[in-house]
């Protein structure tokens, strides 16, 4: 009868420890993706790139170089999670001026994010955005 019980508890719990875990790195995603948002639109470059894979680190511009750029409007449009629930696709709408001339310009940024299992970290493996 307690082998039963057991069984039945161990049963029960192990769902449990998966729905924790997808929680987890679900929060994980939301607080990755809003971190790099707030970089962006306070102009801090450096940590936005820091979000970044270190694999990709070199497809992106200097971020010294964007230190102009000064984010007014970012707008998430389509954001797709895979089945496996490791790569999320982002397609964000940004509005932004040039301090130089102060000209409004608009860019859509599309955004990759992949989660490292082993690391239990959400990298961003997209460049930073294009400005011009």
């Amino acid at each position: 009868m307690q082998r039963l019980v057991t069984a039945l508890f161990i049963a029960l719990l192990l769902p449990a420890c998966g729905t924790i875990e997808k929680e987890k790195k679900s929060q994980a995603l939301h607080n990755s993706t809003r971190y790099y948002e707030y970089a962006l639109r306070w102009g801090d470059y450096d940590k936005a790139n820091s979000m970044r894979s270190p694999i990709a680190l070199s497809q992106s511009p200097d971020p010294e170089s964007l230190k102009k750029y000064r984010i007014t409007s970012y707008k998430l449009l389509e954001s797709t999670l895979s089945s496996d629930g490791l790569v999320l696709n982002q397609v964000i709408d940004i509005n932004y001026y040039n301090e130089d001339n102060l000209r409004e310009r608009n860019l859509i940024d599309r955004q990759k994010w992949v989660y490292d299992q082993d690391a239990e970290v959400w990298y961003l493996e997209s460049p930073l955005p294009s400005f011009k």
